[in-house]
C-alpha cells in the first residue's frame, strides 16, 4: 500500500471510530450491513415498480373516482385528473355515491295522503327547499364532471353504497350487464 493510502485508511479509521465513539458500539457496521441488504432489495423494488407501471398503463386498465356530493373537491377533482393525463394513465369515470334522488319532492309526498297539520307543512316545504338546493348543487357537480368527457354513474342515497374493493367489483359487473 502507498504512503498516500495509508494515511487515507488511517484518516477514515480515526473518523469512523469518532463517530462510532459518538453513535455507540457497532453502530457504523449494522449501518453498512443495512445499506447494503437495502441495496440488494433496490433491484427487485425496481423491477416491481416497472412491473406496476406496465399494469396501470395497460390499455383494459384505468381510473375510478368515487365520491359524494358533499365530499368533492372541484380543485382536487381537477388536480386528480390532471395528474391521471400527464402520467398517461386512462381516466375511465366517476361514481358520485349517495347522491339524492331527483324525484324527492312535495308532491311525491303530498301523493302519499297524509294529514299534515300546519306544522307539518312548514316542515315540509323546508324540507323541500333544502332538498332543492342540494339537488341544485349536485347538477351543478354533475355538470363540472362532465368536462372531462368520461362516464358519470349516479348512485342515489340508500341505494347501495361502494365501501369496499367487493362491492365496487359487484357494481362494476352490474354495469357491465346494464351495457350488454
Amino acid at each position: 500500500m502507498n504512503p498516500g493510502g495509508r494515511f487515507l485508511s488511517a484518516g477514515i479509521k480515526k473518523i469512523l471510530s469518532s463517530f462510532e465513539h459518538l453513535t455507540g458500539k457497532g453502530f457504523i457496521s449494522e449501518l453498512i450491513e443495512f445499506s447494503s441488504a437495502l441495496f440488494q432489495l433496490r433491484t427487485q423494488f425496481l423491477e416491481n415498480l416497472r412491473v406496476i407501471h406496465g399494469l396501470l398503463h395497460r390499455s383494459d386498465v384505468g381510473f375510478l373516482l368515487i365520491t359524494s356530493p358533499e365530499r368533492v373537491s372541484y380543485q382536487d377533482t381537477s388536480d386528480f385528473v390532471r395528474f391521471l393525463k400527464e402520467g398517461g394513465y386512462a381516466l375511465r369515470g366517476f361514481i358520485v355515491n349517495r347522491a339524492l334522488s331527483p324525484r324527492l319532492s312535495k308532491k311525491s309526498i303530498k301523493n302519499l295522503d297524509l294529514k299534515l297539520t300546519a306544522a307539518d307543512e312548514l316542515i315540509l316545504n323546508q324540507a323541500h327547499k333544502r332538498i332543492q338546493s342540494v339537488l341544485s348543487k349536485e347538477k351543478h357537480l354533475y355538470s363540472f364532471l362532465q368536462t372531462f368527457g368520461s362516464f358519470i354513474e349516479i348512485l342515489p342515497e340508500q341505494s347501495t353504497d361502494v365501501y369496499s374493493v367487493s362491492r365496487l367489483y359487484k357494481l362494476g359487473q352490474s354495469f357491465i350487464r346494464e351495457k350488454d
